[in-house]
């Protein structure tokens, strides 16, 4: 991942070479690959990252295109239906998207602006043997940037659609829980009508915690490593770092400790409305 080891993997290789010379011997045609493999960072910069938003997405796909079964337009309908106030609910639904694209563009402009360096994307791209071909075109690093920010952007854009779904359910899920709970206290709504919507609150509400939750777990996982590696590398090189790249470093923990926090605070919420039912 470029947006976040842009220099810790440059340090792990040149450790990696001094402490495996005598044991590691590798052609030098495999380069940089040759090392990546030996030194298992390959599995754990590239390859688990990869599958686990891989299976986020395909987890996603599969549960919103196939087995949601009109669950969340079920819930948008009778949340609407029972609320006293639905401006102030597509009010705070648009809130959601608002802040889920704001976190997408300051990840896109971190990337285009400090993540990515093209130079160092060149380097690496000619450090693998079968690319030795594609150097002598001059535009190569200029198509290696551009693919990586397109790249990038939809990595992004998967992991904000997903998890911001999962906020707008939660929250419609809680201003379910609250107006059944207004229309009991206030006998606006039978005994037996309101019997049957907690059953369907039940119902919906397993959804979201069997269903739903499964992509948002996996892309929780992938952002809490995100944070924690990024944490390490700030930590790491704090002496010697400058205060815009110390900047930009804390903006890059700030935005995946954001995103893989939001799950966690949706679920709380989740707990405090539960019990005053």
């Amino acid at each position: 991942m470029v947006k976040l080891y842009p220099t810790w993997t440059n340090q792990t290789l040149d450790s990696t070479l001094v402490s495996n010379d005598s044991t590691v011997n590798l052609d030098q045609e495999h380069g940089h690959l040759g090392l990546l493999l030996a030194s298992g960072e390959a599995i754990f910069i590239y390859l688990v990252p990869a599958l686990l938003h891989l299976n986020g997405y395909i987890l996603a796909v599969l549960i919103y295109r196939f087995a949601d079964n009109e669950q969340l337009q079920s819930l948008i309908e009778r949340v609407f239906i029972l609320s006293s106030n639905p401006r102030r609910l597509v009010l705070t639904l648009w809130l959601y998207f608002g802040l889920g694209l704001f976190w997408l563009g300051v990840s896109i402009a971190y990337v285009t602006l400090l993540g990515i360096d093209g130079v160092t994307v060149f380097e690496r791209f000619l450090s693998f043997g079968w690319t030795g071909g594609l150097a002598r075109w001059t535009h190569t690093g200029e198509v290696l940037r551009t693919l990586l920010s397109v790249t990038l952007f939809f990595h992004d854009l998967v992991q904000m659609v997903v998890i911001v779904s999962y906020g707008l359910m939660c929250y419609m899920l809680r201003c379910y829980l609250k107006a059944l709970k207004e229309k009991l206290l206030l006998h606006t709504i039978e005994p037996l009508n309101w019997m049957r919507e907690i059953c369907e609150f039940r119902k919906l509400l397993h959804h979201l915690n069997t269903k739903i939750s499964l992509p948002v777990a996996s892309l929780t996982v992938l952002n809490l490593s995100y944070t924690v590696s990024s944490v390490a590398h700030l930590f790491h090189n704090m002496t010697a770092c400058p205060i815009n790249i110390f900047t930009a470093s804390l903006t890059n923990i700030l935005l995946w400790l954001v995103i893989a926090l939001m799950p966690f605070f949706q679920v709380s919420q989740h707990r405090v409305a539960a019990p005053s039912l």
